[in-house]
């Protein structure tokens, strides 16, 4: 049995441009494509660049210091490959595998639920609602439910206990096991398997949920708890060379933050839990974590490209060729033939992409990642859009608004403390005499500004650039619209 991919990393750039190439590049010859990217290697090489994967690959762990080797996550990786990683030869405990895979696999709102009460969030500027949980956890025979519906947090609690065994195990691992690496295969890359993305974001919903839970409660203690270890769960990754776990992490710790949302909109939090949240958001530094997943995706995909074999090996993972569909022959057609771009997708990191981030700077320049052609004078429209895709602006895109989310989150709390002390939010950000953290897009402070209702509204600008006077977009995660916190629902954006 082939391990779960629930994502492949390679479709972070690639995946859009698949089907808007087929049989559009020219074709030559695999050893003379190598010979262009040989001599390209040397050229930049000899410029300070590296195009040593192997450097970027994490330290190994020892086992019983490794936090990816708890009894519930170790089966996820615990596999034999063949000579060339393209292909997994042996599941040594595909039970384990089996078991850990349908760990909270249902925890999402049902398709009933969402399409009665929709999807709140503090992106929103909206609660957890508990009642469209409740409705989800009844709508799922295998959760426990009691015969009558009760109250919504005692019913959702009711159900999370079916998991409790599985979270305080990763509890006390997570704090227990200083270190994490994960058993992911880098040099089989796009064969490769990243089941632990799932069975993390997974926990990190429950701990979410739960937390939202204990906060209604009022047991700020051990909702404060759940948060921290999402966090630190989340931080399990930060070394992970790759585009997805860049995503993930940024996933993760956007729905962590709604717990905290929560508390600050009921001002529940005291100084010392604020100044507590305060102290975990400082080890998360997404910018720097995109630096590391482009590069990784870069060296990883230029590996992978390389293989002289790669058809048979892609025919073979699909299960052989003649009953590919259409799509999927189109990229892999895509893939042997870019194989001769590899110079070019290269000098679209070193020329713009570089450019376009600043980890020092805390600066992400969205002008920078508009214009491949600085690159590549005159090139055919089949070529600008692989350069387009290479880029890689939905990632960046992603990052600078998690990026921001979380620096608004700091802020809050801020403000949170200057209140409790001072026994009202200032009329400005200035007014705090601190180095507060500013919007990685357009380098400049947060817009702030008091409300009617004793509250504030904080934002961003976004990834367009233009004042839509505090409204998100309708996904909340495009491209239009700012990026607000808030603690009254945020208006949307007129389409």
């Amino acid at each position: 049995m082939r391990p779960i991919r629930p994502m492949r990393p390679l479709s972070v750039y690639w995946l859009a441009v698949c089907i808007m190439l087929p049989g559009c590049l020219s074709i030559d010859t695999y050893e003379q494509r190598m010979a262009r990217w040989e001599a390209f290697k040397a050229e930049w090489e000899a410029k300070g660049f590296d195009f040593d994967a192997k450097k970027l690959i994490p330290p190994e762990v020892p086992s019983e210091e490794n936090f990816a080797h708890t009894p519930l996550l170790k089966p996820l990786y615990d596999v034999e490959w063949n000579a060339d990683f393209s292909k997994v030869i042996e599941e040594r405990d595909l039970e384990g595998r089996q078991r850990t895979g349908q760990f909270l696999k249902r925890l999402r709102l049902s398709d009933k639920a969402k399409e009665q009460y929709g999807n709140k969030s503090w992106i929103g500027g909206e609660a957890v609602d508990l009642e469209a949980w409740q409705q989800s956890f009844r709508d799922h025979e295998e959760w426990p439910n009691p015969v009558t519906r009760g109250d919504p947090a005692e019913d959702i609690l009711l159900a999370l206990k079916k998991y409790d065994s599985g979270l305080v195990e990763l509890e006390n691992a997570v704090r227990d096991r200083p270190f994490s690496r994960f058993g992911i295969e880098y040099r089989a890359h796009f064969f490769g398997s990243y089941s632990h993305s799932s069975v993390l974001i997974r926990s990190t919903r429950a701990y979410q949920l739960r937390a939202c839970l204990l906060l209604q409660q009022n047991l700020k203690p051990q909702a404060l708890k759940d948060i921290e270890t999402g966090l630190l769960i989340a931080l399990s990754i930060h070394d992970e060379p790759m585009a997805i776990s860049v995503s993930l992490h940024g996933g993760m710790v956007e729905a962590l933050l709604q717990p905290v949302w929560e508390g600050l909109k009921r001002e529940a939090w005291s100084a010392e839990e604020l100044k507590l949240l305060l102290q975990q958001f400082e080890a998360l530094d997404f910018l720097q974590r995109l630096e590391l997943g482009l590069k990784g995706e870069r060296l990883f995909m230029n590996e992978f490209l390389e293989r002289p074999n790669l058809k048979e090996q892609l025919l073979e993972d699909f299960g052989g060729g003649e009953f590919i569909h259409d799509s999927v022959q189109v990229w892999i057609d895509f893939l042997l033939k870019s194989q001769q771009y590899l110079p070019e997708l290269n000098m679209v990191y070193f020329e713009i992409q570089q450019k376009a981030l600043s980890v020092e700077k805390q600066r992400i320049f969205v002008g920078t990642l508009e214009n491949p052609k600085a690159v590549v004078p005159n090139p055919s429209k089949e070529l600008e859009k692989l350069l387009l895709s290479g880029l890689g602006v939905s990632l960046f895109q992603e990052v600078a608004r998690i990026h921001n989310y979380l620096q608004m989150a700091r802020i809050a709390c801020l403000l949170e403390l200057h209140k409790l002390e001072k026994g009202s939010y200032p009329e400005t950000l200035d007014e705090m005499s601190l180095d507060l953290p500013h919007d990685c897009l357009s380098g400049e402070s947060f817009l702030y500004r008091q409300t009617g209702d004793g509250r504030y509204q904080l934002y961003s600008l976004g990834w367009n650039e233009r004042d839509d006077r505090g409204r998100v977009s309708k996904d909340r995660k495009g491209p239009d619209g700012d990026w607000v916190w808030q603690y009254t629902k945020v208006p949307v954006l007129e389409e």
